[in-house]
């Protein structure tokens, strides 16, 4: 499986480092495991940094384009520097709506996503985002159902949960806050 947590703190503190205090979130729906555990990582490197967790900040919505234009509509302030959307189709759906705003995208407001799905290549600026190694996972699952069938394992005990970590894409729609980031 993927380790939801450790992607949203990652991510978190990619956006703290460059300066983000102010970090509004576009989840998806509030009782998945993912939106879960990818909120939990973020608290954790909120708390660490130092940067208070303000719940109004946090949109939930439901995995689409429409829920990402939603969510940045409803987060719009002044306030917010940056969106940590937790998948690459709410983070289109939020440039839609910053492009309406007529705001740039990596220099007046930043955006970061999640999947690294093909269109977040496309999108200008091009989109940060975390990878989810969907490969690996696949691997480590054919490998762990071959030494079950094999005899190395047991399909009637469980197989122990094994978290794969997401790997940062750097691209062009997170801007670096002058005067704020860290050394």
């Amino acid at each position: 499986t993927i380790d939801d947590q450790k992607g949203g703190y990652d991510t978190a503190k990619y956006l703290a480092a460059r300066g983000h205090r102010n970090i509004g979130v576009i989840a998806g729906v509030s009782d998945n495991l993912h939106s879960i555990y990818r909120l939990l990582g973020y608290q954790t490197a909120l708390f660490e940094e130092g940067i208070p967790f303000n719940p109004s900040w946090v949109f939930h919505g439901r995995w689409n384009r429409q829920s990402g234009y939603e969510g940045a509509k409803h987060l719009f302030c002044d306030q917010i520097t940056a969106l940590f959307c937790m998948n690459d189709d709410m983070a289109a759906g939020a440039y839609d709506f910053f492009y309406e705003q007529g705001l740039e995208i990596g220099r007046d407001i930043s955006v970061i996503g999640y999947d690294n799905m093909v269109l977040s290549d496309y999108l200008h600026p091009s989109l940060t985002t975390s990878e989810i190694p969907l490969g690996e996972i696949g691997k480590k699952a054919v490998d762990m159902m071959l030494g079950i069938l094999k005899g190395s394992g047991s399909a009637e005990q469980p197989a122990p949960t094994i978290r794969m970590p997401c790997t940062m894409i750097e691209r062009k729609s997170v801007a670096v806050l002058e005067n704020k980031a860290k050394e």
